[in-house]
């Protein structure tokens, strides 16, 4: 680029950034009200340690009680800002109240009637006013109780917050670099002047009420500076003035909405959800362009993962605090997949022997399976020595009652797959509740204990093809018997009627088949695993560092993909019954449940 059109460039730049601060400024000016209801939108109306929503009744409205230190986060309109806000003080009696925002605090006594306070807050920096609220509770029930709020009032007008007009700014910069590397400059200018006026417009009609433009603008700008700084390193380009292009900046746009809609629904931590968010966004930008996906498409998948993150905050399963962690986690591992491929040098993948058993092969296994069967067979009549039976059958009674609207009725911690098996077995059992209540006959409990069982002969039938490859029969013979006859493992699924072969059966695949199809079918049974019990989660390091370094970072996106995809489809049948909730907590109130890997060991499976 020659110096004459780099000072048309800076010339062009500095115009939209003083444009873009002068808009920031004007659509602050005018003065703006709204008034809160505490049944609003969680996206409008954040707060954080307040009780439940209540009804008045002997009036229209909402109300609920603070607790000792409660927070309460409002829109903020600009300039200095007036809050009324509709107070009534403990149950009977005078309460005292106090009140931060920022540096400012004021002390006041809540009377114990409806009564409108009013504070003035001076300009604020953010997009949302955070009101700190402390006050003293009493005991009422199970219930601390302090003040009681209802409806906020918020007014001001007179200048724009600080953080809107930067993230405004640094979008502008952001935007116009990233496009200025696939359109000419008077489009360009074109382009960001419409999307700065549409975007104040909105802004101004009802966009300054939620508050969510200051971070969604600081995303997109940190987003398309990157993707520049990127794509000018590696020389990445599309054709001068294509639809593409076009395609990809409202794309960009799109994103750039969900994970500010995704964030109103965290509190707006967005000091630390932004952050995570930020990481993955751009290690999986890079993971993916390095693969040779083009970046529109890189775009569109960002779309759909964004949108993915506001349901999963709309669906209330974000208690679990996983958000942030899980970001950036992910972004993490794509930016370590994208190092690891590339340093140091991976070596070529090696050729593992293959063999065509042969019929005394066929005769060995057999005789493998006889012995194990005999083994099992008189357990599996026998209830087992805590109950776990009781409680699976209980649950098939639910699945033959209500079908998959039964799955997590009354709590429960059982994956897609092994209620699939449930919601199969009780088809196989007449129409009567004795067959699902204790005692269970046995005929419940053979069905129940069958498909561990069936687990348990055919691990052993993979650990006898694998050794076959490196050993004799007799050897390889010799490693499955040690399997099957183990007693931990047949007292665990003929007595106990645990599941616990049936996950160890694809985490053993897992394991053995990752020279098979550039490690697709090990991505594949990891998934299965993960459908049956959480704890397969565990080889998520291994299945993670020896893709990379066998397939590189293709195969990484190839089976991570292969996973994700035969998840969302195995769990379909629940999802549309309603049972998202119940996953969730099946999956991830594990951790909650189970604190501790072993206290000793109290049961036979500890032995």
């Amino acid at each position: 680029m020659s110096n004459y059109a780099r000072l048309w460039d800076s010339t062009a730049l500095v115009i939209l950034v003083s444009t873009a601060l002068i808009l920031a400024y004007l659509v602050y000016t005018p003065e703006r009200t709204v008034t809160l209801s505490m049944d609003d939108p969680h996206a409008q109306l954040t707060t954080h340690n307040l009780e439940p929503l209540e009804a008045f009744q002997d009036r229209n409205g909402w109300f609920r009680w603070m607790g000792d230190s409660s927070q309460i986060q409002l829109p903020n309109p600009g300039g200095t800002v007036r809050i009324d806000m509709t107070l009534v003080g403990g149950l009977s009696h005078e309460t005292p109240l106090y009140l931060r925002v920022g540096d400012m605090s004021l002390g006041l006594i809540v009377a114990p009637y409806l009564q409108v306070y009013t504070m003035y807050v001076p300009p604020h920096s953010a997009e949302r006013i955070m009101l700190v609220l402390e006050t003293r509770t009493v005991r009422v029930g199970e219930r601390d109780l302090g003040v009681m709020v209802s409806d906020i009032r918020v007014s001001g007008g007179g200048g724009a917050p600080i953080m809107f007009s930067l993230a405004l700014a640094l979008a502008t910069v952001g935007g116009y670099l990233w496009l200025r590397r696939h359109v000419s400059l008077i489009p360009v200018i074109g382009i960001v002047l419409a999307l700065q006026l549409a975007l104040v417009t909105v802004q101004a009609l009802i966009g300054w009420q939620y508050g969510i433009t200051a971070p969604l603008l600081l995303f997109f700008g940190v987003m398309t500076l990157a993707a520049t700084i990127y794509e000018w390193r590696y020389n990445l380009r599309f054709s001068q003035v294509s639809r593409r292009v076009y395609g990809v900046l409202l794309a960009l746009l799109v994103i750039a909405w969900c994970g500010g809609a995704g964030l109103v629904a965290t509190d707006w931590c967005w000091d630390t959800v932004l952050v995570s968010l930020v990481v993955f966004t751009l290690g999986g930008y890079v993971l993916l362009r390095q693969t040779g996906v083009p970046a529109y498409l890189v775009v569109g998948l960002a779309t759909v993962f964004h949108l993915f993150v506001l349901g999963w905050q709309i669906s209330g399963v974000e208690h679990y605090g996983l958000l942030t962690r899980g970001l950036l986690l992910l972004g993490v591992g794509c930016f370590g997949a994208v190092i690891l491929a590339r340093w140091p040098v991976r070596r070529s993948v090696v050729s593992f022997p293959s063999i065509a058993l042969t019929r005394q092969d066929s005769l060995w296994i057999g005789l493998l399976l006889l012995v194990a069967l005999l083994v099992r067979i008189p357990w599996l009549t026998v209830p087992d020595p805590v109950g776990d039976l009781e409680l699976t059958a209980r649950r098939m009674g639910f699945l033959a009652v209500n079908g998959f609207a039964g799955a997590y009725e009354g709590g429960g911690d059982y994956l897609p797959l092994w209620l699939y098996i449930l919601n199969g077995l009780h088809t196989l059992l007449p129409a009567d509740n004795r067959f699902f209540i204790a005692p269970l006959p046995p005929i419940s409990l053979i069905l129940i204990k069958t498909p561990a069982i069936l687990a348990d002969l055919a691990t052993a039938i993979l650990l006898y093809w694998w050794g076959r490859r490196w050993v004799a029969p007799s050897v390889a013979l010799l490693v499955a018997g040690a399997y099957a006859l183990a007693p931990p493992v047949w007292i665990n699924t003929a007595w106990w009627g645990q599941r616990d072969t049936l996950l160890m059966l694809p985490m053993l695949a897992m394991i053995l088949l990752f020279d098979q199809a550039k490690g697709r079918w090990s991505w594949a049974c990891w998934a299965l695993a993960l459908l049956i019990k959480p704890q397969a989660i565990i080889l998520a390091p291994i299945i993670y560092i020896i893709t990379v370094r066998r397939y590189g970072s293709r195969g990484l996106v190839e089976g991570a993909s292969i996973a994700l995809l035969l998840i969302v489809v195995i769990s379909l049948p629940l999802l549309l019954a309603g049972q998202w909730s119940g996953m969730a907590e099946a999956y991830f109130g594990s951790v909650g449940r189970f604190p501790a890997v072993s206290s000793g060991p109290t049961t036979c499976g500890g032995c």
